[in-house]
């Protein structure tokens, strides 16, 4: 009875053990484009309307389980670009947008879900005449969070310097400027830790209803940030919310495929 017992313990464990480890992304061919270049074109737009030039493959990376919270467009690489006539499609000169390499599309998009990534590799070049085949080879990195978490800090002032203490960076408030247009206040906030665990901040007025805001620009140079917000309504001090993930991960997700026309 004893060994018994026993083995039903230990079987039990790892059912346990194997049910909580997390699945792999799944990784998604969701579309293909193909467009000779329009050489009488200075915008470098193809003969073939509304499609870009070159070649562009399109992915989708999906997990039911993690929130995405950005494509770290710096850190992937890609290792393959070539047909199957060995065309290699990742030698290409033109340059990639901002910071971008040049084979990633310019706009990596998170599902409003936050359990899917879009995006594009890309070529200026097209596969050799005659090829039924492509191949790419990725290392696509992802942060991802988990533990989301939401604190408020009443009655914040805003003053030049004031503290912001909440969340899991330290702010202090550099600028308060009236907004353009129809936003009454502009406030810029500093750190010099990284916030890519912040999902939101918010602003509530004296009554508890929320201030109509938005992010209005991010700004980096080596560690320091600042993030400005617009708000809808001009007031002296603020409960500001923040809403965060208690844990980051970084994922490395491996982008193999060969593609023909169907996908």
């Amino acid at each position: 009875m004893r060994n018994f017992s026993t083995l039903a313990i230990c079987c039990l464990l790892i059912i346990v053990v194997v049910g909580s480890v997390r699945a792999d992304p799944t990784v998604e061919v969701t579309g293909l484009s193909v467009a000779k270049p329009d050489q009488a074109n200075k915008y470098n737009q193809s003969k073939a309307a509304n499609i870009p030039a070159g070649t562009h493959i399109f992915f989708e990376i999906a997990d039911d389980t993690r929130n995405f919270i950005k494509l770290d467009a710096k850190a992937s690489k890609l290792s393959a670009f070539l047909d199957n006539k060995g065309t290699d499609l990742a030698k290409t000169k033109k340059k990639g947008w901002g910071s971008s390499p040049n084979w990633l599309g310019s706009f990596p998009k998170i599902t409003d879900d936050q359990h899917a990534v879009r995006f594009e590799i890309k070529s200026a070049a097209c596969p050799t005449k005659g090829a039924t085949k492509l191949t790419v080879g990725a290392t696509m990195v992802l942060l991802a969070g988990s533990d989301l978490t939401t604190e408020k800090q009443i009655d914040v002032e805003f003053k030049l310097d004031g503290k912001i203490t909440i969340g899991p960076v330290p702010f202090e408030i550099k600028r308060i400027e009236k907004g353009w247009g129809s936003w009454e206040r502009a406030v810029t906030l500093f750190t010099n830790q990284p916030v890519d665990g912040i999902k939101s901040i918010k602003f509530f007025d004296a009554e508890g209803k929320e201030i109509e805001s938005k992010q209005t620009s991010k700004s980096t140079s080596n560690k320091n940030i600042n993030l400005t917000y617009s708000l809808k309504k001009k007031v002296d001090k603020a409960t500001i919310e923040i809403q965060y993930y208690q844990k980051v991960e970084t994922l490395n997700v491996p982008v193999k495929r060969d593609i023909g026309v169907g996908l």
